[in-house]
């Protein structure tokens, strides 16, 4: 029989309403917090449509997945038996990066050094969470983690996630497919799509992301939008009329040989089709393409020319947020924080959630 560790992890913060750090009329800047108004949270549950509470139990659940795939049970607990609860304890900074672990409660044989290891692997891997917020600011706020080893059979993580009492599967065997391929779909949104009269006047234009719940029985669900372009609700409300009418023309993702529901993106682009905006569209179709070359000369770590030609794309465009963050990523990477906290915060504006809204604190920070 093969034995693994079953770790059961419950994020819980102190009940107390003190503070580590006293207010003595002059706040400190690395104040850290017990209780807040809205506690940090583990990367990789900020998008899609849900509520905090949600966002919460999300946050909770990756991070056992963090750790469940990092940890090791210890060959000498293993030997022995060792089997009980670890108590570690660490600091989300305002900053969103953990801070300070350690062990306050061990039960020998190594689990306490593995349980600390797994939590400093954060540190080296550099994952950022959502920063707890106190009166609307980030904070730093600490943390108790207990880590409970138990030595048990093996049982693998379930390859799905729960959407709304659904199980939306991440892991595939095959993907999901439009009849009559990539094609196909381009062709169906350029034709079935309308353009908002609304919108004939300025001449808008820009695109629309799309990420849509294909089912197993190949029926549509919409999860989530994003207004790249801010191009307005009535561009939206043609994105939400379209999805009805591409039902039957999914094929489902397959997993373990049965069809699964999924999640598929789909991206909308709208060009206005009145006579006087074929000069701005000629000018915006060019600046897709050098935007495309702006992207390469970043990978290949020649941000500085990047940075140029995405400036003459905003400059035409200055509410595409898209370019916005290539931008921010680019003076990023130059580590001009200050022209990238700029971009991130423009876009803050302009979107709702922005998909990356995770990091806009983290980097204004500096």
């Amino acid at each position: 029989m093969r034995f693994i560790l079953l770790i059961s992890i419950t994020l819980a913060i102190f009940n107390s309403q003190n503070i580590l750090a006293q207010d003595n009329g002059n706040e400190p800047a690395d104040k850290i917090y017990k209780v807040v108004e809205e506690k940090p949270r583990f990367p990789g549950c900020e998008a899609g449509i849900m509520t905090l509470e949600e966002r919460y139990k999300c946050s909770e659940k990756s991070m056992l997945n963090f750790i469940y795939s990092t940890i090791v049970y210890p060959d000498s607990a293993r030997v022995h038996g060792t089997e009980g609860r670890v108590v570690l304890s660490f600091v989300v900074t305002k900053y969103g990066q953990v801070s300070d672990p350690k062990i306050l409660k061990d039960i020998g044989d190594g689990c306490g050094e593995e349980a600390l290891r797994a939590l400093k692997l954060m540190q080296e891997e550099n994952v950022i969470w959502r920063p707890g917020r106190k009166d609307g600011q980030p904070v730093s706020v600490q943390y108790t983690l207990p880590v409970k080893f138990k030595i048990e059979e093996y049982t693998p993580p379930p390859p799905y996630t729960i959407y709304k009492g659904d199980s939306i599967y991440l892991e595939l065997e095959t993907g999901v497919e439009f009849k009559g391929g990539d094609n196909a779909l381009k062709i169906f949104i350029a034709t079935e799509t309308m353009y908002p009269n609304s919108g004939l006047d300025s001449c808008l234009i820009g695109s629309m992301k799309s990420d849509l719940i294909i089912k197993k029985d190949g029926s549509v669900q919409l999860l989530e939008t994003i207004d790249y372009s801010n191009l307005g609700t009535d561009f939206l409300f043609e994105v939400i009329k379209l999805i009805p009418k591409t039902e039957g023309k999914w094929t489902p993702a397959i997993y373990d040989g049965k069809t699964v529901a999924s999640v598929y993106p789909i991206r909308v682009e709208f060009r206005p089709p009145s006579t006087g905006c074929e000069t701005k569209i000629d000018n915006y179709q060019s600046l897709l393409v050098e935007v495309d070359n702006a992207i390469s000369l970043h990978d290949e770590g020649n941000s500085v020319e990047g940075i140029a030609i995405m400036n003459k794309a905003i400059n035409f465009e200055p509410n595409n947020t898209e370019w916005l963050y290539f931008r921010g990523v680019m003076n990023l990477n130059l580590k001009n924080n200050d022209l990238a906290c700029a971009d991130f915060q423009t876009i803050r504006k302009i979107l709702t959630y922005p998909w990356y809204e995770k990091w806009i604190d983290v980097i204004c920070a500096f």
